[in-house]
């Protein structure tokens, strides 16, 4: 999935699902690959990504084929877009379901983005694939690299942000942090942030105003994202690195840096509560920069306001 070339781009799956959806949810292929990507004056490479997309997601099972026709399948048909402009609902839809399917194409998104999503997200390493590359040889010693090549981090990049789990944001490059220096140079590095996909599920974990032990709370939020904390596919491969360098958080103990970005920015938009009871046993610590806990964010329940989510 992170091979571009190989298995396709967010923005070509968005107007392959567009197409079809406007045809009524079934379309000839011949008609889907020609509207997306005539002949005339669309290049060969283009047309050959769009049928590779179009293919990585029949293996996922978005589209589903009978015949010469592509269909949309069940949950993907009733999508609104015409209200949504982000496409926030299919984006959600296409993240739930790479992180269920168990087809072996899905495997190395789900491998990457568990392991940094368990990482410190607020190291140096997302710049490029220079700095992952770096961070790799330091924090996976022995273990089975993440990514073999620049396209492999150009590929995690681009789903990572299209399934609201990171976002872009502007750095300065190596070499020039100096604030005295004219004509400083910026890159974009990738930030790592699960807020938007934990928003999502509170709804779905939590009743208003009734307050949940953020034990619990861990729980259910690792069953519906299992690329979160101690979740089934984190899990899964965190135990396959087979290495002492890398440090996560104790799911017993303490929330990753990831899930208390979210929490706390969460808490600061209204969007739900975080409390501190006396009963220390369901006490968490929520960490921050180095996996260090944030003394005054320890947290024991978690609940929706009054009004619900926003």
């Amino acid at each position: 999935m992170l091979n571009r070339p190989n298995h396709g781009l967010p923005s070509v799956l968005l107007v392959l699902w567009l197409t079809v959806r406007a045809n009524r949810n079934r379309i000839s292929e011949h008609l889907l690959i020609d509207h997306c990507a005539p002949q005339e004056g669309v290049k060969d490479n283009h047309r050959d990504r769009l049928t590779k997309t179009l293919k990585t997601w029949l293996n996922f099972g978005l589209f589903e084929k009978t015949g010469d026709d592509i269909l949309l399948s069940e949950q993907f048909r009733t999508l609104d877009s015409s209200k949504d402009r982000s496409y926030l609902a299919f984006r959600r839809a296409a993240r739930n379901l790479v992180l269920r399917t168990e087809h072996p194409t899905a495997e190395d998104f789900k491998r990457a983005a568990g392991t940094l999503l368990a990482s410190d997200i607020f190291g140096p390493h997302f710049s490029s694939a220079k700095q992952i590359e770096k961070w790799e040889s330091t924090h996976l010693k022995g273990a089975e690299l993440l990514f073999s090549s620049t396209v492999q981090w150009d590929g995690i990049s681009d789903w990572m942000r299209f399934f609201e789990l990171a976002w872009p944001v502007e750095i300065l490059k190596p070499g020039d942090e100096d604030e005295a220096k004219k004509d400083r140079k910026f890159t974009t590095a990738l930030m790592l942030d699960p807020t938007d996909a934990v928003k999502q599920e509170l709804p779905n974990i939590l009743r208003p105003n009734v307050p949940m032990a953020v034990r619990t709370f861990m729980k259910e939020l690792a069953e519906r994202v299992p690329i979160l904390d101690n979740g089934a596919t984190q899990k899964h491969h965190l135990e396959s690195l087979r290495t002492d360098d890398f440090r996560t958080a104790d799911p017993e103990v303490e929330v990753s840096p990831a899930v208390s970005l979210a929490i706390i920015r969460l808490e600061h938009s209204g969007d739900l509560t975080r409390t501190r009871q006396p009963d220390g046993s369901h006490r968490m610590s929520l960490l921050t920069k180095d996996f260090k806990p944030i003394a005054a964010k320890e947290t024991t329940h978690i609940a929706l306001p009054g009004r619900g989510a926003r």
